[in-house]
């Protein structure tokens, strides 16, 4: 396991997943190193509300894993950082597969169905590899697959949910302990590189706010970004 130690960033820095497999095995990482990292599980439907409660309490970077974490950036704008899949990840699943059926698909978003390429070549039985683009397609998707034989599905959260309803066995994508840490290392690097920044925003408007001319900041739209006192009371 990557080691790692406690931060002062940590605590603006949470984690959100909708695989309940994966919080427990969040919540490890975080006891392990004894961090102030929160980790909350939430279903998809309620992820935005879920989301934005955490903005609120003053997290500024988010470590989620699959759709959730494309969705994320989809609805929010601070970073999002992602759970990689590795290698591990898929062998573990597809051993837990393996003892329901022998007839496997991985069903997932691109980044998890492009680190499933590599993995499923090396395993005896032939496995059916799904990438989805869109969240709705999960349910038809399925019921495809179930006609065409395939009894037992690998993947996340919102994979389990349309499994149920179509009757197929569903196996949750593990996660390894390594990719965990890395997350909250990247989370770390990033939030780091946020701050700085804003540090550096507010030096430039002080120094705005402080100059004896009238200043306007506009961007390429011509959109005023900022505009200091003097300028304020010339307008």
């Amino acid at each position: 396991m990557i080691n790692i130690v406690p931060s002062e960033l940590d605590k603006n820095i949470a984690m959100l997943l909708t695989n309940r497999d994966v919080v427990p095995e969040a919540e490890k990482v975080i006891s392990h190193y004894n961090l102030d990292m929160k980790v909350c599980f939430s279903e998809m439907e309620n992820a935005d509300h879920a989301a934005r409660e955490l903005l609120n309490e003053g997290i500024k970077v988010i470590i989620s894993r699959g759709g959730m974490s494309m969705y994320l950036r989809s609805v929010l704008s601070i970073p999002i950082i992602t759970i990689d899949y590795k290698y591990k990840d898929f062998a573990r699943s597809i051993e837990l597969a393996s003892r329901v059926s022998s007839k496997i698909a991985i069903v997932s978003f691109n980044q998890a169905i492009s680190a499933a390429q590599s993995v499923a070549q090396y395993f005896g039985q032939r496995i059916e590899l799904v990438q989805i683009d869109d969240f709705k397609k999960f349910d038809s998707t399925l019921s495809e697959l179930k006609n065409k034989g395939i009894e037992v599905i690998i993947g996340g959260y919102s994979a389990q949910v349309a499994a149920k309803k179509t009757g197929l066995a569903c196996v949750s994508m593990q996660v390894d302990e390594d990719a965990i840490t890395a997350a909250i290392i990247e989370a770390r690097r990033t939030l780091s590189m946020l701050n700085q920044y804003e540090i550096k925003l507010q030096t430039i408007l002080s120094i705005l706010k402080s100059v004896p001319s009238g200043l306007i900041a506009v961007d390429i739209s011509g959109k005023i970004l900022n505009i200091n006192t003097i300028a304020q009371e010339l307008l």
